[in-house]
């Protein structure tokens, strides 16, 4: 019996030139120097793996061996069936771990998802409509003529910066396209049950990001399995997004501005994957508002595309209720400061006007994030929010109870965190960058939001 744990199918030997051939226990050939013998473990028909079972103790003190400051290596690997991706995820968030999980599908296409700190970083695809320059041209943030012609100057890789650099994209409709991307990738992932996966401890050279991100990949992960969750219940009702919906019953006061906006291209032409195109807004919240429209009865389904034509208040009611009160102004405090630990950080680098005029624009154009609670708000020179009209929306906003009105202004405020990291991140270096992240997340310890 080999000494390696479990049985071995087979043994090969490693010459010095680091081609692996067959070693058969009655060869005669002589072993070469620094030979090694392996033991292949039993593994499903995707991997074979190799563990090293001896080698020549005299060379061992003069032999090379990887660390994790040279060459990026293979710490984790296994099978999609056989460890879930959401408890593979959360174990390297967990961990604060940093590096790159890379999945390969059935159909050959490959994800990744780059970490630092255990928080996401990067994400990537190998498919098409997971790529940006999709995702973009979807949003409907480029033009496609202006893409097309960007795509012959530049890689799919590359695109969004080579954009913001030519000036026909603003660096928040970047920040939403790459949250876009970041969420559909996760949410591939964690529908994947057959498949493998690698998990490198640094990021290799061929997979280096060319926008740096920093998400929270515990949101990332809740807002992918909450969507997985409510497609399911969607799909109940609606069971594909080619799919087209036509108006049933008019509009009237029971429907919300997005709900409206989405009944108006209810025309029986327009498939739910239409009205996400021409709303800007991705699949699953076009499905959820054309879901939302049928259960109160203002549109139908058709299965195939039709043929016919077709005053501010001084004091809040908050106050009555002093948990609610105390916790959202201590967790706005809390953002506060980190707010204004970024824009110090970028006036030391005399951009402050700059970065100042940006964070606003993108507040005011309601692209920085979904919720309301933040739209239109400012930023003051020194980076804080004024509570006034943050904590009376949040007073009005329709809840079930008190934890998730916290839990949405936690939500919001992060979005706009991680979005000022993201643009400072492009002005700062490397090691300003990483440890004002590190400053972050002490900050945000205070909370346990991370």
């Amino acid at each position: 019996m080999s000494p390696v744990e479990g049985p071995v199918k087979h043994l090969i030997e490693i010459g010095k030139d680091n081609h692996p051939f067959p070693f058969f226990q009655d060869t005669k050939k002589p072993s070469p120097i620094q030979q090694k013998q392996w033991g292949l473990l039993p593994t499903s028909d995707s991997w074979m793996l190799l563990r090293k079972l001896s080698f020549t103790t005299s060379h061992a003190s003069t032999e090379h061996v990887p660390t994790a400051l040279e060459n990026p290596m293979v710490v984790l690997a296994g099978d999609v069936a056989r460890i879930l991706m959401p408890d593979i995820i959360n174990f390297i968030n967990q961990l604060s771990f940093s590096g790159l999980l890379r999945i390969f599908a059935p159909d050959e296409h490959v994800f990744e998802v780059a970490f630092t700190a255990g928080e996401v970083c990067f994400v990537s695809s190998s498919k098409t409509t997971l790529s940006l320059p999709y995702i973009l041209e979807n949003l409907r943030l480029v033009q496609s003529a202006q893409l097309n012609k960007a795509l012959l100057s530049s890689t799919p890789e590359r695109i969004g910066k080579y954009l913001v650099e030519a000036g026909l994209l603003q660096s928040h409709d970047l920040w939403k396209a790459l949250n876009e991307q970041a969420a559909e990738v996760f949410s591939s992932i964690l529908q994947m049950h057959v498949g493998n996966f690698v998990l490198f401890n640094k990021i290799p050279d061929e997979a280096q990001p060319v926008h740096t991100l920093k998400l929270s990949t515990q949101n990332l992960l809740m807002d992918a399995i909450r969507k997985m969750d409510e497609m399911a219940h969607f799909r109940t009702r609606i069971p594909n997004s080619n799919t087209f919906p036509i108006t049933k019953k008019a509009a009237d006061e029971f429907l919300n501005e997005e709900e409206l906006k989405a009944l108006k291209l209810c025309d029986g032409h327009n498939s739910i994957l239409d009205i996400a195109f021409k709303l800007q807004i991705s699949e699953f919240e076009a499905t959820s508002r054309v879901y939302r429209l049928m259960e109160s009865g203002h549109a139908q389904l058709l299965l195939k595309a039709s043929l016919v034509e077709t005053n501010t208040p001084s004091e809040f009611s908050s106050k009555k209720n002093p948990p609610l009160w105390m916790e959202s102004k201590r967790t706005l405090r809390v953002f506060n400061i980190i707010f204004k630990e970024v824009f110090d950080e970028i006036a030391a680098q005399g951009k402050s006007d700059f970065f100042l005029t940006r964070a606003n624009a993108a507040l005011h154009d309601e692209k920085l994030a979904s919720s309301p609670l933040i739209h239109q708000l400012r930023f003051e020179p020194d980076g804080s929010i004024q509570p006034t009209l943050l904590l009376q929306r949040l007073d009005e906003m329709e809840a079930q109870n008190e934890s998730q009105k916290i839990h949405a202004l936690r939500k919001a405020l992060s979005d706009v965190m991680f979005f000022l990291l993201f643009q400072a991140g492009e002005i700062l270096g490397r090691e300003k960058d990483e440890a004002l992240c590190k400053r972050v997340r002490e900050l945000l310890a205070m909370l346990d939001v991370l």
